[in-house]
């Protein structure tokens, strides 16, 4: 009716479009799509990006921070483990655009340059998919581009069920940005359907850092927690 205010809630427009991506990359995370192998070049760049950024996180932790690791070598074992039917999640808060790679360089400099043991991180794509190079990079760096805004069926989130379903480590921020303050952001449910649609229930590990604290928490002897 004429004069009626309406409550129906606007639509923000999406910071990012999936056609947005070069068409190569956009073919590698196509979840409908067979499943790309790497090829030589692919898998020595990747394993180059990854290795060599694990080591930088390395070395911050270890000689310009000083880090106490409790139960590394349960969280390791769970990594390392070649065995694995159901495929790992780790979710954390995110206090900086650096808590991804930098946490990972607790872990051992053989697991840093084993891809195939290595975490994809779901990566917002209007941050780390906006040009060529940004593009290849993160790619190699094994980031899912992610459409923050577009909801959890999405491109991202389909990828990511594959991969939980090929028994790969997945790392999650489902705040889904950077939050500094002293209180959480409510979750967002890309991980919970992740968790649902997975053909095997994931093993879920919290990660909470604040600060120079971090804590990744699990059951039993596999828990694990880093001070820094």
């Amino acid at each position: 009716m004429v004069g009626e205010v309406s409550h129906a809630p606007i639509r923000k427009p999406l910071l990012f479009q999936w056609s947005s991506l070069p068409r190569f990359i956009e073919r590698r995370f196509d979840p409908n799509a067979e499943l790309l192998e790497n090829d030589f070049l692919w898998h020595v760049g990747s394993t180059i990006v990854i290795g060599a950024v694990g080591m930088v996180a390395k070395i911050l932790l270890k000689y310009m921070e000083t880090t106490r690791v409790y139960n590394l070598d349960g969280f390791t074992a769970m990594v390392n483990e070649t065995d694995r039917e159901r495929g790992l999640i780790t979710v954390s808060n995110h206090e900086s655009v650096w808590d991804d790679p930098i946490i990972w360089g607790v872990l051992p400099s053989s697991t840093l340059f084993d891809i195939h043991k290595m975490r994809w991180v779901l990566g917002a794509a209007d941050i780390c998919y906006t040009t060529l190079f940004r593009s290849i990079f993160f790619s190699l760096g094994q980031a899912i581009p992610t459409i923050r805004g577009m909801g959890i069926y999405q491109p991202a989130v389909d990828f990511a069920i594959r991969k939980a379903n090929d028994g790969d480590w997945i790392h999650i921020f489902p705040e889904a940005r950077v939050n500094q303050t002293d209180s959480m952001i409510r979750f967002k449910w890309g991980v919970g359907r992740i968790v649902m649609e997975s053909k095997k229930c994931p093993i879920v590990v919290p990660v909470w850092h604040n600060g120079k604290e971090l804590e990744l928490v699990d059951e039993g002897d596999r828990a694990l927690n880093i001070i820094s």
